[in-house]
């Protein structure tokens, strides 16, 4: 029998904030793979992830400080748009 409650409800809070996490990172993963060439995507975002997101301001982690200093200089913007489309806000 059912017990209507849902697994998000049975989490540990902190469980609960990096499930959110994970899942807002893999809805700005998908919203690039749509708006980046497959090269650029593949190359430099797909391996990426989010490793903190406070204040508005989105840490991610990549496998290497060329990779850092790539999404830095040329994707920071694009990730920056599509973060803001996925929460439904402008993010700076």
């Amino acid at each position: 029998c059912a017990t209507g409650s849902s697994t998000a409800e049975r989490m540990p809070a902190t469980a609960q904030v990096q499930l959110d996490a994970k899942q807002l990172w893999h809805a700005v993963l998908a919203d690039l793979r749509e708006r980046l060439s497959r090269t650029a995507y593949d190359n430099w975002v797909r391996d990426t992830r989010l490793v903190g997101f406070d204040d508005d301001v989105a840490t991610v982690a990549a496998r290497s400080s060329i990779v850092v200093t790539t999404l830095e200089s040329r994707f920071a913007p694009r990730i920056g748009d599509a973060i803001s489309r996925v929460v439904g806000r402008r993010i700076a």
